[in-house]
């Protein structure tokens, strides 16, 4: 499973160290002591964790740039734990059946919108290099013996 799609949070309890691991779409959520591996995989929120943060802020495309998805779907999808246009774009068959009616489609539109967004950087940075190649034939010298002058 994509670790783009669990959340980590970390705790205290009787003086040992707990985690609670969730998965996007997932009803299920494990809790147990945290054993050495969850702080290799789990760097940043165990950073954030000695820190006193209350968690790692998530990063990724807001729900609602989605189209037809509105503040209350996007906030029903957050409940089950997907927060972000990636992580909905990375769900699996058998998660989505947790989302309910319409995830498929949902899943759909986060991969295409994703997709037309990657397609749009890459043509911003070809005309980028585009420029950037023609400033540099236009600074560069030509090459060989320059010519001589011609005599009147």
């Amino acid at each position: 499973m994509p670790d783009g799609l669990m959340a980590a949070r970390f705790y205290r309890r009787h003086n040992k160290n707990y985690i609670e691991i969730t998965v996007a779409g997932e009803k299920d959520t494990l809790r147990r002591q945290v054993e050495p591996n969850d702080i290799d995989r789990f760097e940043a929120e165990w950073k954030a964790y000695e820190d006193g943060l209350d968690g790692v802020p998530i990063t990724g495309t807001n729900l609602e740039e989605l189209p037809h998805v509105d503040q209350d779907r996007a906030n029903g999808l957050r409940l089950q734990g997907v927060h972000t246009v990636e992580q909905l774009a990375e769900l699996h068959d058998g998660l989505l059946q947790n989302i309910g009616m319409g995830a498929i489609d949902l899943r759909d539109a986060a991969q295409n919108y994703l997709a037309a967004a990657d397609a749009h950087k890459q043509e911003h940075e070809i005309e980028e290099l585009k420029r950037e190649l023609a400033a540099l034939k236009a600074d560069k010298p030509k090459r060989g013996r320059p010519r001589k002058q011609e005599q009147l």
